[in-house]
């Protein structure tokens, strides 16, 4: 039977698709010498020109031309196949029997096909794909992780297992719907700024240097919304160029504060025990004040600053503790206008435990060898993997030389390492002196490191609990001292001692402050 014969069967009524095909199957099919090319209308929009000759109209002679034309999709040449060659019998069974493909995949359809949508692409402004653009760009906003490995395509395969429809964003796509968040939420936070009660804002502040020794100032804002919730926001992280002199402090912070307009709502300001940063804010805000000084007044004063829930009558005057809260909560009620300065506690831990280490000699050199064998044993891959083979996958801690109270991190680990028995060189071990030290030093700061830990919680008012932790670790050092050492080794006794001082001079302006004694007291009547 000729080319011409099979083609020029004919079936008795339009043919009615079973089988599934796009226009672009169309092309495939009965389009030869196919050709396509990207171009710009005479408006100048790009634009795809699909052309190619039918080879129906070939083989039947058809009056209609052979060459197709279609621009940006394939419509032309399914409406050409359809109005002129429907009812040949090659298009009926194109039409009807369905490819290889199909079939397979109806005889048995993976479980993973079910719920998947095929089809064109979302477009830009579909609600499913904004989300995904949305939630790609919160994760850039929040880890923090290069571009370079969102804009990866292996994502695109991803999410394309999930639903073929979505698209991965580009990088563009991603940079641009963050900076509209960000402008966004940076005004949702001014509006909430704007609603807060005069001088009831706070704002910390401190200077952190990257791995890198580059400068950021980081700032963020407390503050109490209408409701009675605890707010707090990453105001700015500004780049730090320079010295940390007070001038360029007080300038790059002024800046930060004019861009949120919230001069006027701030009541205190949270700093650590640097000279800069006080200086900073006594030179561009003439009424902060240290809270070492004194900073309460009985003057007039408004009630309703401290809250109306509160009735100084209901207290107990016959006790003396409830004589004390009084007389706080006065005086707290009385706080004029001015802005106060309020050192980070925490900080000021890390001051109590800094010089008594420093001043005893041997646990100086115990804790000084221990980080220096730790460091020279994770320089080197092989004594590194010895360890974590000795040590149970487990590797030591460095410290970090500003932050005292990483030394207890690092001895907590160094002393459950078996020291005697590993096949590290002699010049790597801790001798049995000094992990005994060791092993009591991290039994005596254990209290402090738990310590940090609390006046560092995010998402509660820590100042309620400097007092409290001020005497627990007070009671917890005297009973050390009165007890004596559990180890043949007494050389912890004069740096409990020096502890003990130092944290007696270091926090008697929290504990004889008004504010602290105020919110130590409240605070907890309220939980």
């Amino acid at each position: 039977m000729s080319t011409l014969n099979a083609g020029s069967s004919t079936a008795s009524a339009p043919v009615q698709s079973s089988a599934k095909r796009t226009d672009a199957d169309y092309f495939r099919e009965f389009i030869t010498e196919r050709s396509s090319v990207s171009g710009k209308s005479k408006t100048g929009v790009p634009q795809r020109n699909h052309t190619g000759i039918c080879r129906l109209c070939v083989s039947t002679s058809c009056k209609t031309g052979k060459r197709v034309n279609a621009v940006n999709g394939y419509a032309n040449f399914a409406v050409h196949v359809r109005r002129n060659h429907e009812k040949l019998q090659e298009v009926v069974s194109f039409l009807t029997v369905p490819s290889a493909k199909e079939s397979s995949s109806k005889q048995q359809a993976k479980l993973e096909s079910f719920g998947v949508r095929t089809g064109r692409p979302y477009s830009s402004s579909d609600p499913t794909q904004k989300r995904l653009v949305e939630n790609v760009a919160k994760v850039y906003a929040k880890t923090a992780c290069p571009l370079s490995i969102l804009e990866d395509r292996t994502f695109d395969d991803l999410v394309k297992d999930i639903d073929p429809k979505l698209t991965w964003p580009s990088r563009r796509t991603i940079s641009r719907r963050h900076q509209e968040m960000t402008s966004a939420a940076k005004e949702n936070l001014k509006q909430l700024l704007q609603e807060t009660e005069e001088k009831s804002v706070a704002l910390c502040i401190d200077i952190w240097s990257s791995r890198s020794k580059r400068g950021y100032l980081g700032m963020t804002v407390h503050f109490l919304d209408r409701q009675g919730n605890l707010r707090r926001y990453m105001l700015a992280c500004p780049r730090f160029s320079g010295t940390h002199k007070a001038e360029d402090i007080s300038v790059l912070a002024v800046e930060v504060i004019a861009e949120y307009d919230v001069r006027d709502k701030l009541g205190f300001i949270g700093v650590d025990n640097g000279p800069n940063i006080l200086k900073a804010f006594e030179q561009w805000m003439p009424g902060c004040t240290d809270e070492s000084q004194g900073r309460f007044t009985f003057d007039d004063f408004d009630l309703d600053f401290f809250g109306s829930q509160l009735d100084f009558d209901d207290l107990d005057g016959g006790e003396e503790i409830a004589e004390e809260l009084s007389s706080g909560l006065r005086k707290f009620c009385s706080l004029d206008k001015r802005n106060v300065l309020v050192t980070c506690a925490a900080h000021t831990l890390q001051l109590v435990l800094k010089k008594p280490a420093e001043k005893c000699r041997a646990l100086h050199r115990s804790v000084e060898k221990s980080a220096a064998i730790i460091s020279k044993i994770n320089k080197s891959n092989q004594n590194h993997e010895l360890v974590q083979s000795e040590f149970g996958g487990r590797s030591f801690r460095e410290r970090c030389r500003t932050r005292w109270n990483t030394n207890h991190k690092m001895a907590s680990v160094a002393v459950k390492f078996d020291w005697n028995t590993t096949s590290l060189p002699l010049d790597l071990k801790l001798d049995v002196r000094s992990h005994s030290i060791l092993k009591e030093f991290v039994e005596l700061t254990e209290p402090f490191e738990e310590a940090f830990l609390t006046l560092q919680e995010e998402g509660v008012a820590t100042i309620a609990s400097v007092i409290p932790i001020s005497y627990r670790l007070r009671i917890m050092l005297e009973k050390y001292l009165a007890a004596g050492t559990s180890t043949e080794f007494d050389v912890l006794q004069s740096f409990a001692r020096d502890t003990l001082d130092e944290l007696n001079t270091r926090f008697a302006k929290y504990e004889s402050d008004t504010l602290y004694i105020v919110a130590t007291f409240w605070i907890h009547e309220q939980s």
